[in-house]
């Protein structure tokens, strides 16, 4: 099932990965973080930022890590803490990737979620996966002819069904006060797309 991340064609080239994992703040690090550690290996990190790190990066909330790390070190400390803890993992981080659309289809069982993605130098690239995580955070979300939900809108308010394979992360599916809270909401975020692919019959989501 596992296979190394390589260029892929359809109407345009792009790049290949089992999981796709939309945002690198607490949220999406630790999705990648389990999913890692449930044995997925084919896993790629989209941020549009310049670096990663998300609210860690950008917000100082001394609380950060009191449940992660068990004491509270504060946003900067979580991110470095997370950072280098993630080294061990390979981390895959393509930054100044801004998500323009998502679409999904049903019929390709292999690569059924496409993305395009705008880099900084304008240029456009397409991505595919077999399953997608977004943890984007509750003031973004991508645009386009999708069945996602809307930004801050859970599974259950939505009535749009989510497609088999896409799960939601952090603020994008519930309020996250604290940065531990992403992250906890991520790592079952990555466990259960770790299981949704890893398991010939996929676990309910």
């Amino acid at each position: 099932m596992q296979e190394t991340m390589q260029e892929r064609s359809s109407e345009k080239e792009g790049l290949f990965a089992d999981l796709i994992v939309v945002g690198s703040g607490p949220a999406g690090l630790a999705a990648f973080a389990a999913a890692s550690d449930q044995g997925l290996q084919n896993i790629l990190c989209l941020e549009r930022e310049k670096l990663p790190g998300g609210r860690l990066r950008r917000k100082d909330e001394e609380e950060a890590g009191r449940e992660i790390f068990h004491r509270a070190i504060g946003s900067a400390a979580c991110l470095k803490h997370f950072l280098s803890l993630l080294e061990n993992y390979e981390l895959s981080v393509s930054c100044g990737c801004e998500l323009r659309e998502t679409k999904f289809s049903g019929a390709d069982r292999e690569r059924p979620f496409s993305l395009l993605v705008r880099q900084y130098e304008g240029k456009e690239k397409h991505f595919f996966c077999r399953a997608l995580i977004l943890a984007t955070g509750e003031a973004s979300s991508p645009e386009g002819p999708t069945l996602l939900p809307c930004p801050g809108e859970s599974p259950e308010a939505s009535s749009r069904p989510l497609p088999a394979g896409l799960f939601l992360a952090g603020e994008l599916r519930r309020k996250c006060p604290l940065p531990d809270d992403a992250a906890r909401d991520g790592a079952e975020a990555g466990r259960r797309a770790s299981d949704y692919l890893l398991s010939d019959q996929p676990k309910s989501r």
